[in-house]
């Protein structure tokens, strides 16, 4: 009987554990959520950037039945299809106006506190993963992000999850997870094409990092590259019979061009002004895909002839790409301030600080796991690093360093509760 009581009270403090666990995690879903709506309602329908006036306008053709168009009718592949489908999705719901997309995107924003935790849980422990939730439920540029009507919320969203049912897939065996993230990563691709860079960071960390024998090895890239073709494939196959390319989107020239340029610097982003030449030759190409060529042409040349400048540049991207600082933008109307640099600063320096202390003094295991992070923000860096290199494109790998941050926190708080109780007993 006594035995039988003794199970019964453990049970019961499981279950109050448990409990009072995912309360926690409800206050922070629900906290981070509205920190996210207020800034939504505050923002009410203005627009400030240039590219949301484009996914809108995109979005309300296709709803319109007019296609993926541009004003004249003519079909264009300059903006990837992934944030406008997303967009043409809430239209065809009713969802039109910019303030109700905010809204939406602040619950998907939630979907991404709770993405961390699953993430922190699944690889480290559930103290990580509550402690990552909290950390992105108030890091200032997560609060932000979906305010914007672009296309990093989603991108997040997508790249988190693809990334957890790999996890989960390499832990369970199970093809089908596999296949998912694939899939997930697809559509992270075309949302933001440089997610191709991600794709080769997984495939080398699969290919070259795990210890696998080879044949399974090869298997699971195999099986993670084709999920992520076949979701692509379609778009690029009609981007080829409607403009002459397999591009899954027409601005990565002129992208180029704008890293590697005379006038190109780490802070210049978007805001280079072509010379009178160069703008007629472009305006005369016959289609956005001959003037990807020509963006592409007249960047390789000054590199050609600057390859000292490029490499420097190069690296200074690079480097600029992990700022703990926000980067010049597209044109919009927010002005800069100190106040925001501040903000910024004092929320990205101490993760990214705790990130590179974790990522040291984890476990070997543990390590080894999370090198797949690491080797994806290495990929990814490098591709911006050639093109533009902007904070906000970052912005989706610092759930990352968050989570690598929150576990620092949690194993320095446990020796810090042990060196209290040693120290208890001594006195």
């Amino acid at each position: 009987m006594s035995e039988l009581l003794v199970k019964g009270y453990l049970n019961t403090v499981i279950k109050v554990r448990v409990d009072k666990f995912s309360v926690l995690l409800c206050a922070v879903l629900v906290i981070g959520f509205g920190l996210r709506l207020a800034l939504a309602l505050t923002m009410d329908n203005k627009i400030s950037w240039e590219d949301e006036s484009d996914y809108l306008d995109l979005a309300q053709k296709i709803s319109n039945g007019a296609g993926y168009v541009l004003a004249d009718g003519s079909p264009t592949a300059f903006r990837a299809p992934g944030y406008p489908a997303f967009l043409t999705l809430l239209h065809l719901g009713g969802l039109t106006s910019p303030l109700a997309v905010r809204i939406i995107q602040a619950l998907l924003a939630t979907i991404i506190i709770w993405l961390v935790y699953r993430l922190g849980s699944e690889l480290m422990n559930r103290a990580a993963g509550l402690t990552g939730a909290a950390l992105t439920a108030i890091y200032p540029y997560y609060i932000f992000m979906p305010a914007t009507l672009l296309a990093e919320t989603l991108f997040t969203t997508l790249l988190l999850a693809a990334v957890l049912l790999f996890h989960l897939s390499l832990r369970t065996g199970r093809g089908k997870l596999l296949l998912g993230s694939g899939t997930l990563m697809g559509f992270a691709i075309l949302t933001r094409p440089a997610a191709w860079a991600l794709t080769g960071g997984i495939l080398f960390w699969l290919l070259f990092i795990t210890r696998y024998p080879a044949r399974q090895r090869l298997g699971l890239a195999a099986l993670f590259f084709i999920a992520v073709l076949l979701t692509v494939t379609p778009w690029m196959t009609r981007n080829y019979v409607r403009l002459g390319s397999f591009a899954l989107a027409t601005n990565g020239g002129r992208n180029f061009w704008l890293g590697n340029n005379s006038a190109a610097t780490i802070n210049s982003g978007s805001n280079i002004a072509m010379d009178a030449e160069m703008n007629r030759i472009i305006e005369n190409a016959a289609g956005e895909t001959a003037r990807e060529r020509i963006y592409y042409d007249e960047a390789f040349r000054y590199i050609q002839s600057h390859p000292r400048q490029f490499i420097v540049l190069t690296f200074s991207k690079a480097l600029a790409f992990w700022r703990w600082t926000p980067s010049p933008v597209t044109d919009n109307n927010y002005a800069r301030s100190n106040l925001m640099n501040w903000l910024s600063v004092l929320s990205v320096a101490p993760v990214f600080i705790l990130a590179v202390a974790g990522y040291i003094l984890v476990s070997a295991e543990l390590r080894s796991k999370i090198s797949l992070w690491l080797i994806m923000a290495l990929f990814y860096t490098a591709i911006h690093a050639l093109y533009i290199s902007k904070v906000r494109f970052r912005l989706p790998l610092d759930a990352f360093m968050i989570m690598a941050a929150a576990f620092t926190l949690v194993q320095a708080s446990a020796k810090l509760r042990q060196l209290v109780k040693r120290t208890a007993k001594v006195s």
